[in-house]
């Protein structure tokens, strides 16, 4: 009973997370995965690797396994084999894994995202943000080469606020609103 709702409720995220995002993954049933396993080609969102595509395998009972090799282990623990086993089968399944590097291959993008400071911001929608105002995300840089999102706010008389409590005090006190009903 218990497996069955987990399956369920396996079945239900799998269903939200595609309705949310329906271009955020590509499922793929590729030969040689085990039974009950496919393959879903995502593209990173966010962070040093944004934009370049992966592969992400999944059955009922696991969920965002990252590589085949490490699909077949668990899938071969599920069935009563040994890792040492499981690993011999994933050295026989060459074209299943020359396979999926092509599938990451083809998806990669032409040109590298441009992880500059110069990156165009995006606006974003924030409930609570006062009438008049603004939020952006926008990368920015964290030192060793490195960028990181964040949200800056304005309006037209601020720019570039960074805590949101501050944009709605400013706010008020602009509106004369004491500060105590903020």
């Amino acid at each position: 009973v218990r497996d069955a709702k987990n399956a369920a409720a396996a079945t239900k995220r799998r269903e939200e997370e595609a309705s949310k995002a329906p271009d955020a993954f590509e499922r793929l049933d590729l030969e040689g995965l085990p039974e009950g396993w496919w393959a879903e080609r995502r593209v990173w969102i966010e962070g040093y690797c944004a934009g370049k595509p992966y592969l992400s395998f999944h059955s009922d009972k696991h969920r965002h396994v990252p590589t085949f090799q490490r699909a077949l282990i668990l899938d071969g623990l599920d069935r009563g084999r040994t890792e040492k086993e499981s690993i011999d089968l994933w050295k026989r399944s060459v074209s299943t894994r020359q396979a999926c590097s092509k599938l990451v291959e083809e998806a990669k993008p032409k040109k590298a995202p441009n992880l500059s400071l110069s990156h165009a911001p995006h606006r974003i929608d924030i409930k609570g943000l006062p009438e008049g105002w603004r939020a952006e995300k926008r990368r920015v840089s964290v030192g060793n080469g490195k960028c990181a999102a964040k949200v800056f706010y304005s309006n037209s008389k601020y720019r570039n606020m960074t805590w949101l409590k501050r944009v709605i005090l400013l706010d008020a006190r602009d509106r004369g609103i004491p500060e105590e009903e903020a």
